[in-house]
């Protein structure tokens, strides 16, 4: 087998996906964006130099750079769609874009299958989804992953802002809204899954997920039972409660792929710092 190209690699599940992969010993090309990637064992190159890839035979990528902010989704599309056609056209024998659970939008009480229709609620998923399209069309693999949470996540996600505010003993947590329910699956899990597709031979769409639902308040909860407790206050700034839930279906990669997620919730949280 030839190496794994990984775009993204800088990034918080790009990182997870490298470590796996050397884990595995395989032949890995770390790309990352503005700065190039540090990981022994890895060949390391930044996005620009993307057309410099003469990729063997054999080589797989996987694709996960892009913009993974929501309120930037707009201004980066035209850039994410470049890119793609760029990596489509340098001769991997297999390709597998990194997408997002939330092209099935969020109004769905139920865990969603790949067969589902989405229904993107907003720019970022709507650009998802086109993606996903284009990649589709040339018969490469699709990976829609859950909440996924870990080491190195962003500050800006809501794990992360929950967390913070615990380990610093605010007397009163703000959140936005309690209500949510989501499907949050730890970094390691999805990385193993991802790793395990581009092995495999298949294509199509699979679900990279849990397949339970947690709510916010429940996170919050969770996330209070593995530090010290506290006195404090919990003040959500949306009191009405949301219809908004997304949760994965991950029986496919099961099927197909032997796998499925295997660290739980409480474990996962305890791995943040």
């Amino acid at each position: 087998m030839g190496e794994i190209v990984v775009t993204g690699a800088s990034g918080f599940i790009g990182s997870a996906v490298c470590a796996e992969l050397l884990r595995r010993s395989i032949s890995v090309t770390a790309v990352g964006g503005t700065r190039r990637p540090d990981y022994p064992g890895a060949r390391c190159l930044v996005i620009d130099e993307l057309k410099q890839i003469d990729p063997e035979r054999e080589s797989i990528c996987v694709h996960l750079a892009g913009n993974n902010v929501v309120h930037r989704a707009a201004e980066t599309a035209d850039s994410e769609m470049k890119l793609a056609q760029t990596l489509l056209g340098l001769g991997f024998r297999r390709t597998i874009f990194i997408s997002s659970g939330s092209v099935y939008g969020d109004h769905v009480k139920s865990a969603r299958k790949e067969t589902d229709i989405p229904v993107p609620g907003g720019e970022y998923a709507a650009t998802k989804l086109k993606l996903e399209r284009v990649f589709l069309d040339e018969a490469c693999g699709v990976a829609r992953l859950g909440n996924v949470y870990g080491p190195r996540m962003s500050e800006s996600t809501v794990v992360m802002r929950l967390f913070r505010q615990i380990r610093s003993r605010v007397k009163r947590i703000e959140i936005q809204d309690l209500s949510p329910v989501r499907d949050f699956i730890h970094a390691d899990d999805v990385a193993k899954g991802i790793v395990d597709f581009a092995l495999s031979k298949a294509t199509g769409v699979f679900n990279f997920g849990t397949g339970i639902g947690t709510s916010i308040a429940a996170l919050l909860a969770s996330m209070e039972s593995v530090n010290v407790p506290f006195d404090h206050e919990t003040r959500a700034s949306i009191t009405v409660e949301s219809n908004s839930y997304l949760v994965l279906d991950p029986s496919k990669a099961l099927q197909k792929l032997s796998w499925s997620p295997k660290i739980t919730l409480t474990e996962g949280l305890k791995t943040l710092n």
